[in-house]
C-alpha cells in the first residue's frame, strides 16, 4: 500500500498531529499478522476461476468483465461496475476477496486475451484496497490502490474505478464521452484520447476527495481510526480535533494506472496511460519487459536526481531496496525538489545516517483524491503523467498495482510473462501467488517482501 503524509507541523495542536502521524506510519512490521504458507496455499486450492468464451460474450452485450462474478450477476445485462454510495456502504471498496478472471474476444481485426488476479493481503484477508477495471469492447484495463491513515483505501480505488463505467462516462464532457465510450474500432486522434485520460483521472480526483465530505461510512472510519490514534473521541466543537480529522480524511486517496487501446485515423492501433502514483504498467513485446509508466515517488524522484549511494554509487533503479543513502543527501535535495518535503520529515524522526530504499519506497509524491492537501501542505500541483504508444501484434500488456511490483523485480515479472504469454489468466495468477507468499515468508526470506493487497491484469494483443 503506497502512502502519502501530510506535514505534522500544521500551525494548531502539534502535539497531537505529531502523536497521529508518529501513529500513521508505525514499524513495516508492527501490524504484520503470523502468516503459515502452508495454510495459505490450502486457501488458494480454493479459489474460483471465471473463464468467459466469445460464446458467453454473446450473451453479455458490451463484452465486458469487471469485477466480480457477483456484479455479473446482478446486472447481466451491461456487465458494467457501477457502485452507488449505498453500495459502497454494502461492499466496501469492491473487490475484497481472491478471485480470478479470464475472457477472451475479437474486437475488429484484433484477437485478445485478458487474464486477471486480485487478492487482499494475508494481513487484512477481509478488506483489499485494490479495486481493478476493464471492458474488452472500449479496450480500457484499470487498477487502483487505496491508501491513507483512516482504513477507508477500499472505498477511494472503488470510487476511482466507478468513474470509468458507462453511467458515470454518460455525464462527462463531450470529448470524454466521446473517447471513453468508443470501441476500439472507432477513429480517434491522440489529442482526443490525452485530454480525455487527463480528464477522467481528475474526475477520479474529485470523486475521492467527496468521500470524506460525503460519505457517512468513511466518516465514521475516521472517526474510529481518530479514537485509535489519539485515544479519546473525536469532539468536533475542539479546533485542534478537527484540524486532526481533517488531515486524517483529506489523506484518503489512491493510486491510478489507466490505459486505453484505440486507433487513430490511419486505423493504426495505439494505446494511450494516465498514470498517478506507483501503480504501473508495462509491455512486454518479443520477449522484452519496458515499464511504461513513471512512478510518482520518492525513490523516484532520487533516480531522476541522480543519487548515490553510501558506496558513491548512482542510483539507477529499485531493484535493490536495501541499497544505503546518506540522509543528508536527500534533505539537501529537498530545497530543489519540494515534493520530497514529506521524506525529509520522517527522516528528521530517524536517529540513522543512512537509510535504505526499502525504508521510503512506499511513499508516494501524488495521488488521487490528494490534490487539495498537497497544494495545502507542499504547494505541489497534481498532475497525471500521461503518455500514447503504439500497440503491435504480439504485445502483451500488464497492469499492476504495487504489491506485485514492491515484492517482485521486472527480471522476475518478465520471466513469468515470458513462460506464460499465451496464457494471461496463468501470468496474473503466478504473479499474484509468486507475489503474496514472498510477502509471506517475509524479509527473511526476500529484502523485497511487504504485506500488501495484490492486482494484476495481463492482456494478450493478437491480430485475427
Amino acid at each position: 500500500m503506497p502512502r502519502f503524509e501530510p506535514s505534522p507541523l500544521a500551525d494548531a495542536s502539534p502535539e497531537e498531529i505529531k502523536k497521529a502521524i508518529d501513529k500513521l506510519d508505525p514499524p513495516p512490521n508492527e501490524k504484520a499478522k503470523i502468516i503459515r504458507l502452508e495454510d495459505y496455499r490450502k486457501q488458494k486450492e480454493a479459489a474460483n476461476v471465471t473463464e468467459l468464451s466469445e460464446e458467453d460474450l454473446e450473451e453479455i452485450p458490451n463484452g465486458e468483465l469487471e469485477l466480480s462474478e457477483a456484479d455479473l450477476e446482478e446486472v447481466p445485462e451491461e456487465e458494467e461496475f457501477a457502485l452507488s454510495e449505498d453500495d459502497l456502504e454494502e461492499m466496501p471498496g469492491g473487490i475484497h476477496k481472491a478471485e480470478l478472471h479470464a475472457i477472451e474476444s475479437k474486437e475488429g481485426k484484433w484477437r485478445f486475451k485478458i487474464g486477471a488476479a486480485s487478492e487482499a493481503s494475508p494481513a487484512h484477508p477481509d478488506r483489499n484496497e485494490d479495486a481493478y477495471y476493464y471492458s474488452a469492447k472500449r479496450g480500457i484495463q484499470f487498477v487502483a490502490d487505496g491508501m491513507g491513515g483512516v482504513p477507508a483505501g477500499d472505498h477511494a480505488s472503488a470510487a476511482a474505478a466507478e468513474q470509468l463505467t458507462r453511467m458515470q462516462v454518460e455525464s462527462m464532457a463531450p470529448v470524454t464521452k466521446k473517447v471513453y465510450e468508443a470501441d476500439m474500432n472507432t477513429p480517434l486522434t491522440k489529442e482526443e484520447v490525452e485530454t480525455a485520460t487527463g480528464d477522467i483521472l481528475q474526475r477520479m480526483n474529485d470523486a475521492v476527495e467527496r468521500l470524506g465530505q460525503e460519505n457517512e461510512t468513511v466518516q465514521a472510519k475516521a472517526r474510529e481510526s481518530f479514537k485509535e490514534q489519539l485515544g479519546q473521541d473525536f469532539n468536533p466543537s475542539k479546533e485542534s480535533h478537527k484540524k486532526v480529522m481533517d488531515i486524517l480524511l483529506k489523506q484518503i486517496g489512491c493510486t491510478a494506472s489507466l490505459s486505453k487501446v484505440w486507433r487513430n485515423t490511419e486505423g493504426k492501433e495505439q494505446m494511450t496511460i494516465g498514470q498517478v502514483g506507483d501503480s504501473r504498467i508495462y509491455r512486454l513485446r518479443k520477449g522484452n519487459l519496458e515499464r511504461l509508466t513513471r512512478e510518482d515517488s520518492h525513490v523516484q524522484v532520487l533516480i531522476d536526481e541522480g543519487i548515490k549511494d553510501k558506496n558513491g554509487e548512482p542510483v539507477l533503479d529499485d531493484a535493490d531496496v536495501t541499497r544505503e543513502i546518506d540522509k543528508k543527501d536527500i534533505i539537501a535535495l529537498a530545497e530543489k525538489r519540494k515534493e520530497l518535503a514529506p521524506l525529509v520529515m520522517k527522516l528528521v524522526r530517524n536517529p540513522n545516517q543512512y537509510v535504505t530504499l526499502d525504508s521510503f519506497r512506499n511513499m508516494i509524491t501524488q495521488g488521487i483524491g490528494l490534490q487539495k492537501i498537497m497544494k495545502e501542505q507542499f504547494g505541489t500541483e497534481f498532475k497525471p503523467r500521461i503518455k500514447t504508444v503504439e500497440l503491435e501484434d504480439g504485445d502483451l500488456v500488464l497492469t499492476v498495482s504495487d504489491g506485485v511490483g514492491d515484492n517482485l523485480t521486472d527480471a522476475e515479472i518478465q520471466t513469468i510473462l515470458v513462460q506464460n504469454e499465451n496464457d494471461p489468466l496463468k501470468a496474473a495468477k503466478e504473479l499474484q501467488t509468486m507475489a503474496t507468499e514472498r510477502a509471506i515468508r517475509g524479509k527473511d526470506g526476500n529484502a523485497r517482501a511487504k504485506m500488501d493487497d495484490v492486482t494484476a491484469i495481463v492482456t494478450a494483443y493478437k491480430k485475427a
